[in-house]
């Protein structure tokens, strides 16, 4: 069965993972019910992978979009607070720096994958081995469980406003709710808090995580590129209300340009740009591949410039605001009973509920085929599964955990591998293999000229239509050392408020 046309520049996020792994759960179920063998259920699995990659239907524009709607969600929420924080200029530069990284890497991805390869595990198996398949995989399935949950804390942290909106204009008694100013500040059960509103939301979503068959969810997810269109409105409203009443002008010496404090947007926008294991079945699909770099380029532009748009204008929108301290999201900038907040909040929490069970979806088949590689999971399994990443889900609402200490754990702790160690590890080892190869002919040949006798021992590190260029490895291994280091301070930096908080 292979990846059909795409009609609309509009895609859910994830969406490319889902139909993939949704065709490979319809083999591995077909295969298990004949009583098909490990090996036949494996050749008809590695069948699909070759029909994935042999219908490419998407143009540039579909292929371009699709990058750039995988990049653009729900961090837009945080970014005008994190731009503010750490300084406009400072969180340009932050933006663009990780921005070329994560470009850079997933082109090193496509570099090296074959004609065929539409999963990075195959390739990351093929060039590194089993350990590092089995790294890529878990990091996968741990990353988009890690979203899961960041789309949960967002749902409530936006649907809450909105009942505190209701209740307001309702003229509600405040006692009998806590306020939106305070609805992160601690657990609440004594009257109406969020977490309270949690528990009805994982209630209520709780089925959807059973549903096989994600079509239909796909679908209603497709709200969320007019959620970002509506929010990227919102924000330059902020700007000009902000600039119309006069508080702009009262408070600009207060925006910040540049500062030290860069933990909260480079984990924003770790997570943001990485797009890494989904670049194969996105990339696969251009009916053009010698435009991947190109298209791939202008996503990742893209993306840069709508981001650049809601830090800038988001942070003069909020400048002079009151606001908690704890603030997650700009709506929390505005009144409780303040319409354009309470329309961004209702299209935003939509746009969440409904991509929400995509992730639990995708984290468990990435999870169940790493366990079981050409078997279905029991019913059992499934449903503990669900239980699992739901609870995990609640307990962050529970905690009051903050949606920016989650974004930076997942994009630059659990996506480490994924995006720094993996893709340079495969590139310099092509490298390594590949100049030894040529040193190799180079001697064949001298001996030929001498009227030596010999037979080819050439073993090139084939890596599709990758052509190495690369002249000095000792420069090119300092370049791609200096990225490591710089994904390790990344990481570094999102780990050490966590353990100051022990």
């Amino acid at each position: 069965m292979a990846s059909k046309k795409r009609g609309s520049f509009v895609r859910a996020p994830g969406e490319d993972l889902v139909e993939y792994e949704q065709q490979i759960e319809s083999v591995k179920y077909n295969m298990n019910r004949r009583g098909s063998t490990r090996e036949e259920t494996q050749n008809e699995i590695n069948k699909l992978k070759q029909s994935f990659s042999s219908h490419r239907t998407a143009t540039s524009l579909n292929t371009i979009f699709a990058l750039t709607n995988s990049m653009v969600g729900s961090v837009c929420l945080l970014i005008p607070i994190t731009f503010a924080q750490t300084g406009i200029i400072m969180s340009i530069l932050i933006m663009f720096l990780i921005g070329l990284i994560n470009m850079k890497t997933s082109q090193l991805y496509l570099a090296h994958l074959r004609e065929g390869e539409v999963d990075l595990s195959d390739l990351i198996m093929r060039t590194l081995g089993k350990k590092y398949a089995i790294l890529f995989n878990f990091s996968s399935s741990l990353l988009m469980f890690l979203v899961g949950t960041i789309y949960f804390i967002l749902i409530n942290n936006t649907a809450y406003p909105m009942l505190c909106f209701i209740l307001t204009k309702a003229n509600a008694n405040p006692d009998s709710y806590v306020s939106q100013d305070h609805m992160n500040d601690e657990m609440v059960f004594s009257k109406f808090s969020i977490q309270w509103l949690s528990v009805i939301i994982i209630v209520c979503v709780f089925p959807l995580f059973l549903i096989k068959n994600m079509k239909f969810i796909m679908k209603l997810a497709h709200g969320g590129f007019f959620a970002i269109g509506m929010y990227v409105i919102f924000i330059l409203y902020a700007f000009i209300d902000n600039a119309a009443n006069g508080n702009l002008a009262e408070h600009a010496s207060d925006v910040k340009f540049f500062t030290g404090d860069i933990a909260a947007v480079g984990g924003n926008f770790a997570l943001a740009f990485m797009v890494h294991n989904a670049i194969a079945q996105i990339m696969s699909q251009n009916a053009r591949p010698e435009k991947n770099n190109r298209d791939m380029s202008i996503g990742y532009l893209l993306a840069a410039t709508i981001y650049a748009i809601i830090g800038i204008f988001g942070t003069y929108g909020i400048v002079g605001r009151s606001h908690p301290d704890n603030a997650s999201t700009i709506t929390q900038y505005f009144d409780s009973d303040s319409v354009p907040p309470f329309i961004i909040n209702l299209f935003f929490s939509g746009h969440l509920i409904t991509a929400y069970p995509l992730f639990c979806y995708i984290s468990k088949t990435q999870f169940f085929n790493l366990i079981m590689p050409t078997s279905v999971p029991s019913p059992l399994a499934v449903m503990v599964y669900n239980f699992f990443f739901g609870g995990c889900c609640f307990l962050m609402v529970l905690l009051n955990i903050s949606p920016g200490i989650v974004i930076g754990i997942t994009g630059a702790v659990v996506g480490f591998a994924i995006v720094y160690l993996l893709p340079i590890l495969i590139h310099m080892k092509c490298i390594i293999k590949n100049s030894q190869a040529n040193k190799n002919s180079q001697n064949e040949q001298l001996l030929i000229n001498n009227d030596y006798s010999t037979t080819s021992s050439v073993n090139t590190f084939s890596c599709g239509n990758h052509n190495i260029t690369e002249r000095n490895i000792y420069v090119r291994g300092a370049f791609y050392l200096t990225i490591v280091g710089i994904g390790i301070y990344l990481a570094i930096i999102q780990l050490i408020p966590i353990f100051q908080s022990f």
